[in-house]
């Protein structure tokens, strides 16, 4: 199935992915790089530190929304990390985390989020989380694309909002001056280790495909990883299309919402962005498909499916998940 990611941000995708029995091809579709004028940005320790020290004096605590590991990768690419770090690390500055991939990163980065929603990991969650608080100030550090329904929302709560694009989402391959490659503190090759412990051991992913080959390929599924990634995999593969069978899954509302506007409906969408959803999901999906068509063969009973992988129709290229008996 196509993952429409680097290999140095598949690693939990690819894990979960094989362990399950799938197996995933990357194709990086989109990447990032850093802005061309980094001064927003760079601002954003001073303005975090201000109003962090409003909060000491008496003022509601600003929230610093993280919505990807995206973010912290570009701020510690352009070295202010460790200062935001340091002025959360005070204690007057709630950090909220937009899910559970973005909570360990920032943990691994020593920084702990105090608030994450539980089941909408996306702006509407969060934004559920701010209606119970008191207004106050807010800093949205994320990329050129992000929708304006957080920003928006919180400004309707009568909260003072400052969003700054600290990275821009681009086709791949980004450019080499511009892209972003730091990997997140606390991993290797970061900027410091993990709360508490070593820097991870580093994993090898698997290799990327490029476009022209995996134009080639002959895809059993497909999953969009964001609006942008859908938006790509709708232009670049005829597989694609709604008439060609290839069913495509959705990480999320906003990704279901691009893949809606332009005609093509999901095949499903992950109850939360995390690899683990995307097993759980393509796992329902194949077993329902293989029992319609076990009914749909002649002197179907049954029990005639109680054998029968449910991964098998989307899985050209699926490998027996490892065991011990597995050589």
């Amino acid at each position: 199935m196509l993952v429409p990611r680097r290999a140095d941000r598949s690693a939990e995708w690819v894990a979960a992915l094989c362990g399950a029995g799938f197996e995933p091809v990357l194709v990086p579709l989109i990447d990032f790089e850093l802005p061309a004028d980094p001064a927003p940005a760079l601002s954003l320790p001073v303005l975090l530190d201000a109003a962090g020290r409003r909060a000491e004096s008496g003022a509601e605590r600003p929230w610093l929304v993280v919505t990807s590991v995206t973010t912290i990768q570009a701020l510690a690419q352009l070295g202010v990390w460790t200062e935001i770090r340091d002025v959360v690390r005070r204690g007057s500055v709630v950090v909220v985390a937009v899910g559970e991939g973005t909570r360990r990163a920032l943990e691994a980065a020593g920084v702990a989020a105090e608030l994450m929603p539980e089941r909408a990991m996306n702006a509407r969650g969060i934004l559920r989380l701010a209606a119970h608080q008191a207004p106050r100030a807010a800093f949205l550090p994320h990329g050129n694309l992000a929708a304006p329904t957080l920003e928006g929302g919180l400004r309707d709560l009568g909260w003072e909002v400052t969003a700054l694009d600290v990275y821009l989402t681009v086709d791949a391959p980004a450019r080499p001056g511009r892209r972003i490659t730091t990997p997140p503190p606390g991993t290797p090759g970061g900027d410091g280790a993990p709360a508490g412990g070593s820097p991870r051991e580093p994993v090898s992913p698997g290799p990327e495909l490029g476009l022209d080959e995996a134009r080639r390929l002959e895809w059993t599924a497909m999953i969009a990883t964001s609006p942008s990634t859908a938006r790509r995999i709708l232009a670049e593969f005829p597989a694609a299309r709604a008439d060609a069978g290839v069913p495509i899954l959705s990480i999320g509302p906003s990704t279901t919402a691009q893949l809606r506007a332009a005609g093509r409906e999901p095949a499903g969408e992950c109850e939360t962005p995390e690899p683990a959803a995307a097993v759980a999901l393509l796992t329902a999906l194949t077993r329902s498909a293989d029992e319609q068509n076990a009914r749909a063969e002649p002197g179907f009973t049954d029990t005639d499916t109680a054998d029968q992988d449910p991964r098998r129709h989307l899985s050209s290229t699926r490998r027996p998940p490892e065991t011990e008996e597995t050589p």
